[in-house]
Parts: structure tokens; C-alpha cells; sequence
């Protein structure tokens, strides 16, 4: 399905409408986000304690980093998203 990046522009509930289609407990998402407190997404490991892994645990991994040259002067940006 192509993505309908112009609606996506003009209304975020279009988004979010999207996002209820497809994220677990996200249903009802536009009505959810105006509500005064706001409303917690889902989190597994804080509601329930529950991992969907073949040991029922959290699983970790560590890559190696590749490191970037960056010229005298410049930095590098990164940004992190997260929720709990």
C-alpha cells in the first residue's frame, strides 16, 4: 500500500489512525491522546512481566560500533526514542 505522506501532513489523526491499525494497544488512539492525563502506551516488561521469546526472558544483544570520522569541528548527532 502506498503511504499517503500528504494526509499524513495535513492531519496528524490521519497518523494516528495508522498507527491504531497496527500497534497493539493503541486502539481508539486519537480519542486516548486528548483525554487530560493523557494515556500510557503498552510495555510489556512493566505490565505483565511477559517476554514472546523462545526462554520467556528479555534478551540482549551487543553489537560492536562502527565509528564515524568526523572532521575537526563537526559533531555528530544522535537521538534516542523510548517510552516505559
Amino acid at each position: 500500500h502506498p503511504v499517503p505522506w500528504e494526509r499524513f501532513n495535513d492531519d496528524y489523526d490521519v497518523i494516528r489512525d495508522a498507527i491504531a491499525a497496527v500497534v497493539p494497544g493503541c486502539d481508539d488512539y486519537n480519542a486516548r491522546v486528548r483525554a487530560p492525563d493523557g494515556f500510557q502506551l503498552p510495555n510489556g516488561p512493566r505490565d505483565s512481566r511477559e517476554f514472546p521469546t523462545s526462554t520467556g526472558k528479555a534478551n540482549f544483544a551487543v553489537n560492536p560500533l562502527e565509528w564515524v570520522p568526523v572532521p575537526a569541528g563537526k559533531l555528530v548527532l544522535q537521538t534516542l526514542r523510548s517510552h516505559d
